[in-house]
């Protein structure tokens, strides 16, 4: 047996102990919300009242379990109690659903909410969203979507990114386009469309064979109205769009033309930065549209 460094062995003890003793905390917080939990509802079945920021602890700490059975129970005797939810209360149902992948009682939740008087802000909707995406759900996420809307709840931008990028992964591309819609007509700044978002439409056509639809995007909304900044993955799109219009062999010349000149116009090369997280995948790109459609340098 080889020569083991004592300090190399004492840092790898010193690890195992800091992995053992978190596991241990997080079970022994869990057994000691279970017993708090089990201990306040033998009070609340023998006739004690107890207090709505009480019973609102008990919901978010089954929520935070993902336990959906335990965060209704406790929300059912809130409202026997007289008490309302709340937004805060109804958010963290909201979490629950989410960590079971339940979009459908989300969306009813939402409904419940506006009804109630409760407003839905911009947790309640994010909650609402992550479920339909983690249940890799592209309708629910698009009913979802367009009830914010509807409604004037408010939702984040980084939520409707993520929609956009599951609907295209899933290649429901209307439906992504009518969030797109959505975003442009909001009256919240915070909903229009950036060029995250327009990044994922663009790699979002291409990957579903629309190559001229990157390319309409780009020229179109990026510059023309110059209303966004391009970046590394504005031209990756683009690129990925010139070597598909090549596979399809449908009007490329004209359309890799006008690109190229439209990144010398722009005075952006990203082929000349290499990103931290990509290894020269514009480069790359680029030398092979250059290769295959004949552009120049």
């Amino acid at each position: 047996m080889g020569f083991v460094s004592p300090v190399l062995s004492s840092s790898r003890s010193c690890r195992r102990h800091v992995l053992v003793s978190g596991v241990d905390k997080r079970r022994s917080w869990a057994e000691r919300e279970a017993n708090l939990s089990e201990q306040l509802e033998k009070r609340l079945l023998s006739g004690e009242q107890l207090s709505p920021t009480s019973i609102q602890r008990r919901i978010v700490a089954a929520s935070r379990n993902g336990d959906v059975e335990s965060a209704e129970k406790w929300a059912g005797y809130m409202k026997q109690g007289g008490y309302t939810l709340g937004t805060p209360t109804y958010t963290s149902l909201l979490h629950a659903y989410r960590q079971a992948c339940d979009p459908e009682r989300c969306l009813l939740l939402l409904e419940e909410m506006r009804l109630d008087g409760d407003l839905p802000n911009e947790k309640s909707s994010y909650e609402a969203v992550r479920a339909a995406i983690s249940a890799e759900d592209g309708t629910a996420v698009s009913e979802i979507v367009a009830y914010c809307f509807r409604h004037n709840i408010p939702i984040s931008r980084s939520s409707l990114n993520a929609s956009l990028n599951l609907l295209m992964r899933l290649g429901k591309v209307e439906q992504a386009e009518d969030i797109i819609r959505f975003m442009r007509s909001a009256p919240n700044p915070d909903a229009v469309p950036d060029i995250v978002s327009w990044n994922v439409m663009m790699c979002g056509y291409s990957r579903n064979g629309m190559p001229e639809k990157t390319l309409a995007t780009f020229g179109g909304i990026i510059y023309r109205r110059q209303s966004e900044k391009p970046t590394i993955s504005t031209f990756n799109a683009v690129l990925q769009a010139l070597l598909n219009i090549r596979q399809h062999k449908s009007n490329k010349s004209a359309g890799a033309q006008f690109v190229v000149r439209t990144m010398g116009k722009l005075k952006v090369r990203p082929w000349l930065e290499k990103p931290k997280d990509q290894p020269w995948p514009a480069q790359k790109q680029l030398l092979r549209c250059r290769t295959d459609l004949g552009t120049p340098d």
